[in-house]
């Protein structure tokens, strides 16, 4: 789907806009990534848990 989008847009649309916001949302899905799971296991921690009251 993404490779026709840019088969259909005309080179200037691609070259300048298309490209870095592809790269745009793809390191913001990917420092996401790094913050929750940076999240999930410091919430392994029994101390952790215990100062959150979860486990």
């Amino acid at each position: 789907m993404v490779y026709r989008a840019i088969d259909l847009s005309n080179a200037y649309f691609v070259n300048y806009t298309l490209v870095p916001l592809v790269v745009i949302v793809y390191q913001g899905i990917n420092f996401h990534h790094y913050i929750v799971d940076s999240i999930i296991w410091k919430l392994r921690k029994r101390d952790v848990q215990s100062a959150l009251k979860i486990g």
